[in-house]
């Protein structure tokens, strides 16, 4: 029986052949960290091909990223934005409602927002409770409700609450003296941070 010759496609089906599984075995058998940047082309490696958890906070270079690189809303979620106001003067609190101050809260964002009051009775005609409450900011404002005076001496109060400001507002500490027909005397201090995004 005479011998076949090859044919042209049989010699350039079995050379392709050996190439394909030459070359992924020339891949697989690549030394670890030999493929770099300098290996790779422009924009070879898009977000669809990175795994999600795949790099975090050890896998970059200091300064790697920049706020340029980060979406608007993920800069507005991460920056903080802090207010506050103090006064010295003192406000004479009665039992009609008294506006003792106000704070501005810059931009949009869930705040931590903190009073202080440096309360004392007013030598004449001395009140005895207070009840104050942060009002322009939606819910979850500070409040207090009856809490006592002493009827000398100074008393600190502190107390917090978590507004939300939708746009740039203002926050009003209103106050009243709710026992008995006599004064308090208020000085304050308002603090708020910006902990969060609306």
């Amino acid at each position: 029986m005479p011998r076949r010759r090859p044919t042209y496609a049989n010699v350039a089906s079995t050379l392709a052949l050996i190439l394909a599984t030459g070359g992924v075995a020339w891949a697989a058998g690549l030394p670890k960290n030999s493929v770099g940047t300098k290996q790779l082309r422009a924009n070879a490696v898009t977000a669809a091909k990175i795994k999600p958890g795949a790099i975090g906070p050890g896998r970059l270079a200091p300064g790697a990223v920049q706020p340029t690189h980060l979406a608007p809303a993920t800069l507005d979620a991460l920056a903080p934005a802090a207010s506050w106001t103090i006064d010295s003067t003192i406000a004479q609190v009665t039992p009609i409602e008294t506006t003792v101050g106000t704070i501005a809260l810059p931009r949009a964002g869930r705040y931590f927002l903190q009073v202080e009051l440096r309360t004392f009775p007013r030598s004449v005609n001395p009140g005895h409770n207070l009840s104050c409450a942060v009002t322009g900011l939606g819910d979850d404002t500070p409040r207090i409700t009856n809490v006592a005076v002493p009827s000398e001496g100074v008393r600190m109060i502190t107390f917090s609450g978590l507004p939300t400001a939708s746009g740039a507002a203002t926050g009003t500490l209103k106050c009243r003296q709710i026992v008995g027909p006599g004064d308090v005397s208020v000085g304050f201090r308002m603090t708020a941070i910006r902990v969060g995004a609306t």
